[in-house]
């Protein structure tokens, strides 16, 4: 007997099975997902790294500072605002260390102890200033 071979029918394609079409849908749906989401997390991460104002390649010290001014860069006025901004910056961020913030209030205390002892005078050797040298 024969054997009967299928061979197929030329211009019919083989139509998916109702499970395939769903398991395709799903991770194309699961793709797009993927990519708006790292689009978010991109767009994000863009925004807060070009909000800030000392970005990694334009820190400038005030030694800077000082050399755009005296070659006619910056105005005395640019300066001093910029010179105030930088400061204050640096203040702000050593006053939110917690270990800065502990060494400022025991000093602080040491200053508070002192005065309330009543300890006065000057560092050049006059009475009142604890300094060993001074012959009374």
């Amino acid at each position: 007997m024969p054997q009967a071979t299928m061979q197929p029918v030329v211009g019919q394609a083989a139509q998916p099975s109702t499970a395939q079409a769903a398991q395709v849908g799903m991770w194309v749906g699961l793709l797009i997902v993927l990519v708006v989401v790292g689009s978010i997390v991109v767009l994000a991460l863009r925004r807060r790294m070009l909000s800030k104002d000392d970005a990694a390649g334009a820190v400038l010290t005030l030694s800077d500072l000082r050399t755009m001014r005296d070659k006619g860069l910056l105005s005395s006025e640019e300066y001093d605002a910029m010179r105030a901004r930088m400061t204050q910056r640096a203040k702000d961020a050593a006053l939110s260390d917690p270990k800065v913030r502990a060494q400022l209030d025991a000093l602080r205390g040491k200053s508070a102890r002192k005065q309330a002892s009543g300890e006065k005078g000057t560092a050049n050797g006059e009475p009142g200033t604890g300094n060993p040298e001074h012959k009374r």
